[in-house]
């Protein structure tokens, strides 16, 4: 049979079709898509990189962001925190807690006079002055009200010294403000100054707040009940000795008299154990009480011991 032309190529291009079909559906559209999905991942590689690059680059800012902090405050710290030793007018806080109520107010006596002389920089007459507060009688109200820790979770001095009025002139006084900036071992601030009067005498009001960051590392846990009341409480009293008592005198004994019964003794207890008689005076014998008539009296039950033994009886 043979077929025409046009037969063959339909049937060229429909098997044609069909293969070019296939070769689509099995081949290219697969391939074309992983392609596109490739295409897509590596995408997303490159942003995730990209983020972790610049999430490295913020690790790095932000280290050189604290250690630039840690700089500054490193430097705060080496002018304006007060030494941690009692005798350099600072203060250890991991001392025992009865030793602790004694130098805080060591440390509040000598920051108390070194304000006192920071008052008088600049030439300056002052008319009313700052008193600061006396630390409590208990650790933790030593602690708590003067360290206010752990109120903060560091201890840190905060002495609001509210308004102090000094007298001078113009330059003296601003000489004196501008100084206690450089009050060392403290952050002290003068603020809110107001000037009165005609010059060249006025009269200056300020507010003065003064700071000081605590330097410690470790913080003695005494209990809170320790105080300086309890403290003298448990210290040993002085006692001073008493007079010495009047000696003991016995009364002299009496001397038998012949004929005369002697007074001096008692009879002992019936029926006790005998007590070792008084001795006999020399040239006299012993009175010997007559037997009674009739039964001799039994002897008595066994009693105790007499206090005084009987005396010896005179002649009948």
């Amino acid at each position: 049979m043979k077929f025409r032309p046009i037969f063959i190529i339909i049937i060229a291009f429909a098997l044609s079709i069909g293969i070019l079909d296939y070769a689509y559906v099995m081949r290219y559209s697969p391939d074309m898509q992983q392609a596109k999905n490739q295409a897509a991942y590596g995408d997303d590689l490159a942003t995730e990189l990209g983020k972790k690059t610049r999430v490295q680059q913020r690790v790095k800012d932000a280290e050189k962001m604290v250690a630039d902090k840690v700089a500054e405050w490193r430097a705060i710290v080496a002018t304006n925190t007060p030494p941690t030793s009692l005798k350099d007018g600072g203060i250890d806080l991991s001392v025992p807690p009865e030793q602790l109520i004694f130098d805080a107010r060591t440390y509040r006596n000598h920051l108390q006079s070194r304000i006192n002389e920071q008052l008088k920089y600049g030439g300056i007459k002052i008319l009313t002055g700052p008193t600061l507060p006396v630390p409590g009688e208990s650790q933790q109200a030593v602690l708590t009200q003067f360290f206010n820790f752990p109120t903060i979770a560091f201890p840190v001095v905060i002495l609001d010294l509210g308004n102090i009025t000094v007298n001078g002139t113009y330059e003296q006084i601003m000489k004196h403000v501008r100084g206690w900036k450089n009050f060392k071992g403290y952050m002290a601030q003068a603020t809110r100054l107001t000037l009165n009067g005609t010059s060249p005498h006025l009269v200056a009001t300020y507010n003065l707040q003064i700071v000081g960051f605590i330097r410690s590392k470790d913080i003695y846990p005494g209990p809170p009940n320790v105080s300086l009341a309890s403290f003298a409480a448990t210290a040993p009293k002085a006692t001073t000795p008493g007079k010495p008592g009047a000696p003991t005198t016995q009364p002299a004994p009496t001397k038998p008299v012949p004929g005369k019964p002697v007074t001096q003794g008692k009879p002992g207890g019936p029926g006790g154990a005998t007590s070792k008689p008084a001795p006999t005076p020399p040239n006299q014998k012993p009175a010997v009480a007559p037997p009674a008539k009739g039964k001799q009296p039994p002897a008595g039950p066994a009693g105790k011991v007499g206090k005084t033994p009987g005396g010896p009886g005179g002649k009948p």
